[in-house]
């Protein structure tokens, strides 16, 4: 009686193992990807001053 109910915990605990893989933000997410190909949102233009913001912390790291 004991090993069918460990048996029982272990199935159980499989299943929601896999069913917890199963989340509702991931589904209809790309699966297959083409080589070279960029398949997210197209980058906003960066303004005049992050563009300064950068270069000042890229200076930084220089040093």
């Amino acid at each position: 009686m004991r090993s069918k109910s460990a048996i029982l915990v272990i199935l159980l605990s499989a299943a929601v193992a896999v069913l917890s893989g199963c989340k509702a933000e991931e589904q209809g997410r790309p699966t297959t990807y083409e080589k070279g190909v960029y398949g997210g949102k197209a980058d906003k233009k960066l303004t005049g001053e992050q563009v300064r913001s950068l270069r000042h912390r890229g200076g930084l790291q220089r040093q």
